[in-house]
């Protein structure tokens, strides 16, 4: 379902709570981590959403930084509503300084 090269009864698990969820798997299929014992790669690692947030999302596997496991970028597209905070200030030239 998301690239690993065998099956085991945890994946079996996991893929059945995805589809009895009705959750998406985001990954391609692109390796996520490497055995240097064994010299391969697999899509061990899983990134999993809500179904609404997939046409939002962008997924990818960057560059190795030393470690068995490749790091993921999950870039979820969303404008956030800002809050503008105004500063508040004292305006001294509009003070009414006789009735003060």
């Amino acid at each position: 379902m998301w690239g690993c090269a065998t099956q085991n009864a945890r994946g079996n698990e996991l893929v059945n709570f995805v589809d009895y969820g009705g959750f998406i798997v985001l990954n391609d299929g692109s390796p996520t981590h490497s055995s240097y014992s064994y010299n391969t790669s697999e899509a061990l690692d899983v990134s999993i959403i809500s179904p609404d947030l997939q046409p939002l999302c962008n997924w990818s596997v960057l560059n190795n930084i030393g470690r068995d496991h490749r790091p993921i970028l999950l870039e979820i597209n969303r404008k956030q509503r800002s809050h503008v905070n105004r500063t508040k200030f004292w305006n001294f030239s509009k003070a009414n300084w006789d009735v003060y």
